[in-house]
């Protein structure tokens, strides 16, 4: 379900693309061993911000895991997994203002992207292809 037409946001394209495509992978790979494999995406032009919602039906995590979702190498799904998307997704995306909501139980977790569309002062923007701190 998206939102239709969302204000632009200023930025560097490969940093928004990136840090969504991790939070977009870390979503997939948690419904990896789910029966039921449900990726929903939501976009909303909310309380002056661009909101970037991302469900899934996948294993989902604990309270006691939160404190540690956004570390490096921490991951809750073993294996293979490197335990970096959501922590590179944070570490790219909070450069931009945005901030992180989420809920989780067993069979539904949902991470919320806030992107304000009011930067603050020494925020980053776009200049002829170069990134300039304004202040």
């Amino acid at each position: 379900m998206f939102s239709f037409p969302l204000p632009p946001l200023k930025g560097y394209y490969v940093d928004f693309s990136q840090g969504l495509f991790n939070l977009i992978q870390n979503a997939l790979e948690a419904m990896e061993h789910s029966s039921r494999k449900e990726l929903i995406l939501m976009t909303e032009n909310k309380d002056k911000a661009v909101m970037v919602t991302i469900k899934d039906s996948g294993c989902g995590f604990t309270d006691d895991v939160k404190p540690h979702l956004f570390q490096p190498f921490f991951t809750n799904k073993g294996g293979k997994h490197s335990g970096l998307g959501l922590f590179i997704a944070r570490e790219i995306l909070s450069r931009y203002g945005a901030s992180f909501n989420y809920s989780s139980q067993k069979g539904e977790t949902i991470f919320a992207v806030s992107f304000p569309l009011e930067q603050e002062k020494n925020s980053r923007t776009m200049t002829g292809g170069k990134e300039d701190l304004r202040p």
